[in-house]
């Protein structure tokens, strides 16, 4: 017997409101690189949602979080709190 999958892929429209230079620039880039506009939006997505996931399942950090870590130093917390605490454990590794 032989079984044929056949992979079906949903799609959905989008509207999305983006600077008029960067729609030149971005159709200028795709006709370059022969692929639709659609295409590099669906490939930018895929490339955070995957980023995202590989940070989340290492536990390592992002530029985001990584910006965020200690700024909250010296803003009067007092650092027998325990929530300070707790939160200082959780979020800034420490």
């Amino acid at each position: 017997m032989i079984y044929y999958v056949q992979e079906t892929s949903m799609e959905t429209k989008l509207t999305l409101s983006v600077d008029d230079e960067i729609i030149r620039r971005a159709k200028e880039y795709a006709r370059q690189h022969r692929v639709s506009l659609s295409d590099l939006v669906e490939r930018y997505f895929e490339s955070l949602v995957r980023r995202s996931e590989e940070v989340r399942e290492s536990g390592d950090s992002t530029p985001l979080t990584d910006g965020l870590s200690g700024a909250l130093k010296g803003m009067g917390f007092s650092t027998g709190d325990a929530r300070v605490e707790y939160l200082s454990k959780k979020y800034l590794h420490e």
